[in-house]
């Protein structure tokens, strides 16, 4: 079974790279419309009638043109992606895990342990850390993206920033 919303019109000539290329004049009813005409898709129902409304198209667009199919995209709004799986668990790791831990630390002081800069950095070291007691709570609370996690400073700065802000 053909999933009709992967079918695209493809142009025969190629791009630089070597990579198909979408032809301008694709639409889904005329990519459907030509996939019923070279038999790839059965042409009872809709797609029958998107073939016979478009015939002469299809017949002038295939000359210059072919039916492929395409991987549809995953959008990330759709809660499976593993970066919208960290995001969640960050905003919650910030005020149950990492801020509590923070202030916890043999010298704290407001005055000169509370910027950007040492908050990162302490977070970084101890999530790099296997063994740190940061990996440990958020092992305990079952953080299971965040145990680990290598990302740069400006990753963590962009976070701990738009944390600020809210």
């Amino acid at each position: 079974m053909v999933d009709l919303k992967s079918l695209r019109l493809m142009s025969k000539k190629s791009l630089r790279d070597g990579k198909p290329n979408t032809s301008s004049s694709h639409t889904e009813m005329i990519a459907v419309a030509a996939a019923v005409h070279e038999g790839i898709v059965g042409s009872e129902g809709l797609p029958g009638l998107l073939h016979c409304r478009f015939e002469r198209r299809v017949k002038r667009l295939l000359d210059s043109n072919y039916i492929g199919q395409v991987k549809p995209k995953k959008s990330t709004l759709s809660g499976d992606h593993i970066n919208r799986s960290i995001d969640k668990e960050l905003g919650r790791a910030w005020a149950e895990v990492i801020g509590p831990l923070y202030v916890q630390q043999t010298g704290f002081t407001i005055r000169t342990r509370l910027n950007t800069k040492s908050v990162i950095t302490w977070i970084m070291r101890s999530i790099a850390n296997p063994e740190s007691e940061l990996n440990r709570r958020l092992d305990q609370y079952r953080y299971k993206y965040l145990q680990g996690l290598d990302r740069s400073f400006r990753w963590w700065s962009d976070k701990l920033l738009r944390k600020k802000a809210e």
